[in-house]
């Protein structure tokens, strides 16, 4: 059995990991409107990170965390997901493109983050699973 305070250090990277990713997500997706060479799909990834890490942070106590982790988890691979379907949407009319080099890299990039996400969302619910009498 673990104890709050076992579970709390298991659960959290660092104090203000998750602000940190999101604000780095965020000024990487305001970027990305103006230089379209930023990576969206990458900044998306951190700011997903960022915030599975902020609610971890804020309901690692909680004994609704399994339930809040799983409303997170479809909410934000979801958005992910449109994330990857609108950088490789092509308009009906224009003639269809091949995957460039550097949207290929965006794509490869985002994974290792999303990865992240998924493992800590994973080891959070699991952990609640072994917290519980």
């Amino acid at each position: 059995m673990l104890s709050p305070i076992d579970l709390a250090r298991k659960l959290s990277l660092f104090p203000a990991a998750g602000p940190f990713l999101i604000a780095t997500g965020l000024a990487l997706l305001l970027a990305s409107i103006v230089f379209p060479v930023i990576p969206a799909v990458t900044a998306m990834a951190i700011l997903t990170v960022g915030a599975t890490e902020a609610t971890l942070a804020r309901y690692r106590y909680s004994p609704a965390l399994p339930t809040i982790m799983l409303v997170h988890a479809p909410t934000y691979f979801s958005l992910y997901a449109t994330f990857i379907a609108a950088t490789l949407y092509v308009p009906v009319g224009l003639p269809a493109h091949t995957l460039s080099v550097r949207l290929a890299l965006d794509l490869v990039a985002s994974i290792p983050f999303m990865a992240i996400a998924l493992r800590r969302i994973v080891v959070a619910q699991y952990l609640a699973a072994e917290t519980r009498p």
